[in-house]
C-alpha cells in the first residue's frame, strides 16, 4: 500500500513545470497569466475536418477529423503530446432552446493540453447530427446502434496508432458527457473514467422525456439491449476500469437522485470529501453554481488535481490518504466559486433583480443544508426487541436472536399476506424532506411491501404512500449488505414527492410498515421468513442500525 508520501512525489513531479522558482521573476508571472488565460486552438478548429477510418487509417495527425460508423457521425479534435498518455473528453447539453440550438462540433476542454504531457481528444456527441433537436444525448445511438461502442472503435484506434496503453487512457466528462464516459467505458476496459455531476438514474432524469420525444429512444423503465440506461451495473460489471464519479453537495438533483441511485446499488455511504468502494472513488465536494450548481465543474486549477488523483488511483493510493488533499482542493473550488457567485449577483443587483436575487440566495442557503444536515436518528421506537408492534394481518411470531435481538417469523403458506406494522416516534411537522427505510430479511419472499403510514387520532383517517417493491428490480430498493448467515439488508428510498399525502393538519403520528407475499397457491409448500433490525431516517443513505434515543433512556 501506497503512504501518502507517493502522493506528494506525484504532486510534486506534476507541479515541476508550473514551478515559479525555475524562472526569473517577471518570465514567470507572464507564465502563469498565460496558464490562467488561455485561448482556444482557434487556427486548427477552424479548418475543415479530415476523414478518419477507424478500419483502415494508420495514421492520424493533429486537427479536426470525422469518422462515419452506421448512422454515426462523430466530430472529433486530436492534439498530439509528448508522453504516451491520452485524454478523451465527452460533452454535455448544448446552449440553447430547442429550435435554437448550439450548432455542434464543440471541442470544450481543447486547451487542457496545456496542462497535460499526452495527447488529448474532444469527441463531440454524435446524437447531434442524428437528431437536429436533440438538446442532450450521452452518446447514445438508436435502438438497434451503439454509439457509444463507435466512439470506443476511434479512441482504440488512436490510442494503438499512438502507442498509447488503455491504462494509460483517461475518459472524462461532465454532465451528459460523464454519462458517456461511464457507457463507452464498458468497450474500453482497463482505463479511468472522470465523471462530474453524471446522469446516472436516467429514469428520474428530468430530460429524459424531452430525449425519448425528439430520438424516438424508450429509455425508461425498458430493458436496453445494449444497457445503455443502468448505469449502476456498466460500473459494477467493469471491475478493470477505475471511476472518479465527482458530485456537488449543492447540486439537488446529483446528490439526491443520481447519487444516491449509485450508493444504492453500489452497496456503500459516501462522505464530503473522496470515499472509495473497490474501484469506485466518489468525490463529493461544494460548489455554489453562477447560477446552476450542477454546472460548477472544474477549473484549471481543479483539473490539474483531478489529473494527480487519477495518477495516484493508478497507483493504488487509497481514498484515505487521498482524503486530506480531496479536501484542501474542495476549499479552494467553494470559494473559487463563491467568489463567481458574489459577483454574478452583483451584476444582477447592478440590473435592479432584486428578486431574483433573493430568491437565488435562499436556495443556496437551503442547499448547502443537503449534505450536512443528514440525521441518522432511528425514528422507529424499540426496533431491537421488536415489542412496539401493533395488529396486522397474518400470524406473525416474536423470537430470540443474538445479542439481545429480537426478530419477527412468519410462515408462509397459499398466497396469503402478513402484515407488520411498527410506530414511529416522528410527528407530521418532522416530515420535511426525504426519508431511508432499512431492515435486515431471512429468507425470500416474492415480494415486500413497505409503507410510510400517516394517521389521525381524533377521526382514525390514515394516509400512507407505499413503496410496492419486487426486491429483485424496484429502483428504490437495493439489497446493500449480505452476511454470512444468509441475512441481507435492504434500503427502500421514500423521496419528498412520494410522502406528499402526509397533511400535518389531518395527521399526528406515523408508522412503518411491512407486508410479505409469496405468490404460492400449493398448501404442501411453506416458506418461513424472518425481518430484524429495521430503522427509518431522514436522508438519502441508509446508515448503520441503531436505537431510536427514547430506547437508550
Amino acid at each position: 500500500m501506497l503512504l501518502n508520501e507517493d502522493l506528494f512525489v506525484i504532486l510534486n513531479n506534476l507541479m515541476t513545470k508550473y514551478d515559479e522558482h525555475e524562472l526569473p521573476w517577471e518570465s514567470a508571472k507572464e507564465n502563469v497569466k498565460s496558464l490562467n488565460k488561455l485561448s482556444s486552438n482557434k487556427d486548427m478548429l477552424s479548418k475543415s475536418p479530415s476523414k478518419f477510418d477507424p478500419g483502415k487509417d494508420k495514421k492520424i495527425s493533429d486537427g479536426r477529423f470525422y469518422s462515419d460508423i452506421g448512422s454515426a457521425h462523430i466530430e472529433g479534435y486530436l492534439m498530439l503530446g509528448k508522453e504516451k498518455s491520452m485524454y478523451v473528453f465527452f460533452h454535455g447539453a448544448r446552449a440553447g432552446e430547442i429550435d435554437n440550438l448550439e450548432k455542434p462540433p464543440r471541442f470544450l476542454r481543447n486547451t487542457y493540453n496545456n496542462y497535460v504531457d499526452g495527447t488529448i481528444l474532444c469527441l463531440e456527441d454524435p446524437m447531434f447530427y442524428s437528431f437536429e433537436k436533440c438538446k442532450l444525448g450521452w452518446y447514445y445511438g438508436t435502438p438497434e446502434e451503439n454509439y457509444r461502442e463507435y466512439c470506443a472503435r476511434v479512441i482504440k484506434r488512436i490510442a494503438e496508432i499512438l502507442h498509447i496503453e488503455v491504462e494509460k487512457i483517461v475518459l472524462f466528462g461532465s454532465s451528459g458527457g460523464g454519462t458517456a464516459a461511464i457507457g463507452i467505458s464498458y468497450y474500453i476496459k482497463g482505463v479511468t473514467v472522470v465523471a462530474l455531476n453524471p446522469q446516472l438514474d436516467l429514469d428520474t432524469y428530468f430530460r429524459t422525456p424531452e430525449i425519448e420525444e425528439v430520438t424516438g429512444l424508450a429509455i425508461r423503465n425498458k430493458k436496453d439491449k445494449f444497457i445503455r440506461n443502468d448505469n449502476a451495473n456498466l460500473i459494477l460489471n467493469n471491475k478493470e476500469t477505475n471511476f472518479l464519479i465527482m458530485v456537488n453537495v449543492l447540486s439537488d438533483h446529483d446528490y439526491k437522485y443520481d447519487l444516491a441511485y449509485l450508493c444504492r446499488f453500489i452497496d456503500f455511504v459516501p462522505k464530503y470529501g473522496i470515499t472509495q468502494k473497490n474501484n469506485l472513488f466518489v468525490w463529493i465536494y461544494e460548489a455554489a453554481g453562477t447560477p446552476y450548481e450542477h454546472s460548477s465543474f472544474e477549473t484549471p486549477t481543479v483539473f490539474l488535481a483531478i489529473r494527480a488523483i487519477c495518477q495516484c488511483i493508478k497507483k493504488k493510493v487509497s481514498a484515505d490518504c487521498l482524503q486530506g488533499f480531496c479536501l484542501f482542493v474542495n476549499r479552494f473550488w467553494k470559494e473559487y466559486y463563491e467568489a463567481k457567485r458574489e459577483a454574478y449577483l452583483a451584476k444582477k443587483e447592478g440590473e435592479k433583480n432584486s428578486k431574483l436575487i433573493s430568491i437565488w440566495n435562499e436556495r443556496y442557503e437551503n442547499s448547502k443544508k443537503i449534505f450536512f444536515d443528514i440525521d441518522e436518528r432511528n425514528l422507529i421506537l424499540n426496533s431491537r426487541l421488536l415489542t412496539n408492534l401493533y395488529p396486522g394481518s397474518g400470524e406473525w411470531q416474536i423470537e430470540d436472536a443474538e445479542n439481545s435481538f429480537k426478530m419477527a417469523k412468519v410462515t408462509i403458506t397459499n398466497n396469503q399476506w402478513y402484515e407488520l406494522r411498527m410506530r414511529m416516534s416522528l410527528k407530521c411537522k418532522e416530515i420535511k424532506g426525504d426519508m431511508v427505510f432499512s431492515f435486515e430479511v431471512l429468507g425470500d419472499p416474492e415480494y415486500i411491501y413497505v409503507s410510510i403510514g400517516a394517521h389521525n387520532s381524533r377521526n382514525g383517517r390514515r394516509y400512507s404512500e407505499t413503496a410496492n417493491i419486487k426486491l429483485s428490480n424496484h429502483k428504490f430498493s437495493k439489497v446493500i449488505e449480505s452476511y454470512e448467515d444468509g441475512w441481507k439488508k435492504y434500503s427502500v428510498l421514500f423521496p419528498l414527492n412520494e410522502l406528499k399525502n402526509m397533511n400535518e393538519d389531518l395527521c399526528d403520528s406515523y408508522s412503518a410498515q411491512i407486508k410479505a407475499l409469496n405468490m404460492n397457491y400449493d398448501n404442501t409448500i411453506s416458506q418461513i421468513f424472518y425481518f430484524r433490525r429495521p430503522k427509518v431516517e431522514k436522508g438519502f443513505f441508509p446508515s448503520d442500525w441503531t436505537p431510536a434515543p427514547e430506547d437508550e433512556v
